[in-house]
């Protein structure tokens, strides 16, 4: 037997508590923490945004769940301590960095250059970056992740831009986690020089589908 209860207006019992329906909060103009507005379709729906500051490794868990099959990610990177830091991303399964299994490879053009350079990585992470501490503030990744959550290979794609030594580059990088791992949380750490360490700062959005 159905019933149907037709009212204008539910509210809070408690003050600032919001109201749960069928276990779903609502809650000032949000429906379970995110914001009402940002839930169209194929719109981003930011679910982390971190500062980091002289930091070998930052570490982001619980920000890949079922909600979202694909995210954007966007790493700003303002300082690093050595002439040339290089930097690199690791995906994280319930507080834990995955160490293998990885493959890519990154196309990349100095300025001012007309050759292409091209290059595989190691199979221990996926390539971000690199920045110099005498020039700070430029380099950058817009990182675009298929499939983190599910269990599925986890595909990565890349545009960003970097200063090795004292030649600014842009890039491009492809690459795959191959494991059929459900993973929920991602690592940006330095590889080299040992222990030097960046500042700036981490955003992850949602795929709406």
């Amino acid at each position: 037997m159905s019933s149907e209860i037709k009212v204008d207006t539910i509210s809070e019992k408690t003050s600032a508590a919001g109201v749960t329906i069928d276990g779903v909060l609502l809650k000032d103009g949000e429906v379970d923490g995110v914001d009402v507005s940002a839930i169209v379709s194929g719109s981003l729906v930011k679910i982390d945004d971190h500062d980091f500051s002289t930091a070998t490794s930052v570490t982001r868990d619980s920000v890949f769940s079922s909600t979202y099959n694909n995210y954007k990610i966007f790493i700003n990177i303002t300082d690093g301590s050595a002439t040339t830091v290089q930097c690199a991303i690791r995906l994280r399964a319930s507080s834990t960095s995955t160490t293998s299994n990885y493959v890519g490879h990154r196309n990349y053009v100095y300025t001012g250059g007309t050759a292409i350079h091209g290059s595989s990585f190691g199979t221990t992470y996926l390539y971000l970056g690199d920045v110099s501490s005498s020039q700070t503030d430029a380099t950058c990744s817009d990182i675009t992740l298929f499939a983190p959550n599910l269990a599925a290979p986890t595909k990565y794609l890349a545009n960003g831009q970097g200063f090795y030594n004292t030649d600014f580059y842009s890039q491009q990088i492809y690459g795959f986690q191959s494991d059929n791992t459900q993973f929920d949380g991602i690592e940006l750490y330095t590889f080299a020089p040992g222990g030097a360490t960046i500042t700036g700062n981490v955003q992850i959005f949602g795929i709406k589908q």
